[in-house]
């Protein structure tokens, strides 16, 4: 369920052909993203407004649907009841590197360690509340996200706030998630990693501990912008003969494919169902096996993965620093509101 994103980012499979990330890493349509080891290329992207969210269409490199497996994409929460609920973070990147130090050697938090985003690490945390959040693009200053948001603190090991293995953003995680358990116990994903308060380093919630600056990592709230997700991602697999993306294969398909036929240099929305690029009797011969089959639309909460057999605790401590961020904010406690 969670991808990488070119070489800067990381994503999110909500269905077998959509995925969802932040803006602010760059990249568009012909972009790569990564699942499970396999490249598919963006297609298509659509933006809510000016929040820091995106929701792209993924196909293979010659042009088919990707048809992820239910194992590979996520329902989304779309309630509103998050606060102080436990969130299992995830994305791709760097780690966290040597022990920062204070008075008398105690430990105050991390530096970050590692290159790119090839590395995919789980981690914890407890949703705090929420805020509103503007941040200018970090490539196009004139660009300014304003989202809505999920945050939390990094408490320091042993805190009564603490979860086990607790963890906060990096760079490259923008575009991962946050997921938690819905009331049927479902893993779902509430958040999608975009900001955190420190470049390089990530310091403790620990007022024992000097200095006492300690980092908050913020979230695009899923269930802000829940309505705009269903309407926009499509839910379903795309059968062999559908060349319209409807989830059937019917009358319409078949007057795209006669109105390429004998074409060449054609895709699957022409009509080429086995990408040779041309549209002939091959791939009549596809629509016409399926014609009349229909795929569900019932997906967004069929599926749901047991994550704790991906939470590695590590050794001794069990905290540790979530990889691959992208979005950091250096001037980022004066232009937020919390709630």
């Amino acid at each position: 369920m969670l991808g990488r994103w070119g070489i800067n980012a990381s994503c999110v499979a909500i269905s077998p052909n959509y995925i969802i990330t932040t803006r602010h890493q760059g990249g568009g349509v012909n972009s790569t993203v990564t699942f499970g080891g396999i490249e598919y290329k963006v297609a298509e992207v659509f933006v809510s407004g000016n929040a820091d969210l995106r929701i792209a269409r993924i196909e293979t490199p010659n042009g088919q649907p990707a048809n992820l497996a239910s194992s590979n994409y996520v329902s989304i929460y779309t309630s509103t009841s998050e606060f102080n609920k436990s969130v299992v973070l995830g994305g791709f990147g760097k780690g966290r590197g040597g022990e920062l130090t204070g008075e008398g050697g105690a430990p105050y938090g991390y530096s970050w360690s590692g290159e790119g985003n090839s590395t995919f690490r789980w981690g914890a945390n407890r949703i705090d509340g929420t805020a509103t959040v503007s941040a200018q693009d970090p490539s196009n200053p004139s660009i300014t996200y304003t989202s809505y948001s999920l945050k939390a603190d990094f408490d320091a090991p042993g805190a009564a706030t603490a979860v086990a293995c607790e963890a906060i953003l990096a760079v490259h995680d923008s575009g991962g998630g946050w997921f938690i358990q819905d009331e049927t116990d479902h893993w779902t994903l509430a958040a999608i990693n975009a900001y955190v308060t420190r470049q390089n380093q990530a310091w403790y919630d620990d007022p024992s501990t000097s200095p006492t600056d300690p980092d908050t990592m913020y979230g695009i709230r899923i269930s802000s912008y829940a309505g705009w997700i269903l309407d926009t991602a499509k839910f379903f697999a795309i059968p062999a003969g559908d060349a319209n993306w409807d989830g059937g294969v019917n009358v319409g398909d078949l007057g795209v494919l006669a109105a390429n036929y004998g074409g060449t240099n054609k895709k699957w929305q022409d009509g080429d169902f086995n990408a040779d690029g041309i549209v002939n009797v091959g791939d009549l011969g596809i629509l016409a096996a399926n014609y009349g089959g229909v795929n569900p639309t019932n997906l967004k909460g069929d599926n749901a993965m047991d994550l704790n057999t991906f939470i590695v605790p590590e050794p001794a401590t069990c905290i540790f620093l979530l990889v691959g961020f992208a979005g950091i904010l250096f001037q980022f406690r004066s232009r937020h509101k919390s709630g």
